[in-house]
């Protein structure tokens, strides 16, 4: 079955190699758990495609970034999740935003309030490690059951990259700031380099925007979109 998720080349020596790379690149355990699978509906729009790709760059190089689109039922896309190694599954609507933790078995739902396409695609290198991922909160006027929701959450965002590393050793950030309960993501490429003793730093927008706003979490992975691809 984990064929199909492949696409398909005429080259059979390129395609194996796209499948070493996403299925057995790495055999460690922490990576494997990193995984994330990000997925659509069946007959996507335009705009659609394009938050899918970018969410797979946004990503890397944990992503699957090189599987392509495929019809099959959600039921079954939850059961080769754990073949493949997936530790989420995020699923994008027109104007909404499912964040699946196969490990916990829950779902976070998200209207997309905002998505801005400012991406600007750099070199594979900028891609090879995970970004670095900076949480930021604004509370002021927040309820105490708002601040334990956001803390939960924060704890989602934190595994789309890593929250620890060197000050040398990332190559992309990526903020997360909640504030009046919505979620602003911004990606970036960060660079610091010593020049004549002195740090010059480098810090540049390379997108995507996207704005969440905070709906519901569900006590079990995916259900709504399991019963109604049965």
């Amino acid at each position: 079955m984990r064929r199909r998720f492949f696409k398909k080349n005429n080259n059979n020596n390129n395609n194996n190699d796209d499948k070493n790379n996403v299925i057995n690149n790495n055999n460690d355990q922490e990576i494997l758990y990193e995984r994330k699978l990000i997925l659509t509906t069946n007959k996507p729009s335009k705009k659609l495609k394009i938050i899918c790709k970018h969410l797979r760059m946004l990503l890397r190089p944990h992503s699957l970034y090189k599987m392509k689109e495929f019809n099959i039922p959600i039921k079954d896309v939850i059961k080769d999740s754990e073949e493949l190694s997936v530790a989420h599954i995020i699923y994008c609507m027109e104007n909404k935003l499912i964040i699946g933790d196969r490990k916990e078995k829950v779902s976070y739902y998200f209207d997309l309030v905002e998505y801005e396409n400012n991406f600007k695609m750099f070199k594979d290198f900028y891609y090879k490690d995970s970004p670095f991922v900076k949480i930021y909160y604004n509370r002021n006027d927040m309820t105490d059951d708002q601040i334990e929701i956001d803390k939960e959450l924060s704890k989602v965002f934190e595994k789309f990259g890593t929250v620890e590393s060197k000050l040398k050793d990332f190559k992309r950030l990526l903020q997360i700031f909640f504030e009046n309960g919505l979620i602003y993501i911004r990606h970036y490429c960060y660079s610091i380099e010593d020049v004549e003793s002195n740090f010059k730093v480098s810090l540049r927008e390379i997108g995507p925007r996207f704005t969440l706003k905070f709906i519901k979490k569900e006590e079990n992975l995916l259900k709504e979109f399991v019963k109604k691809n049965k």
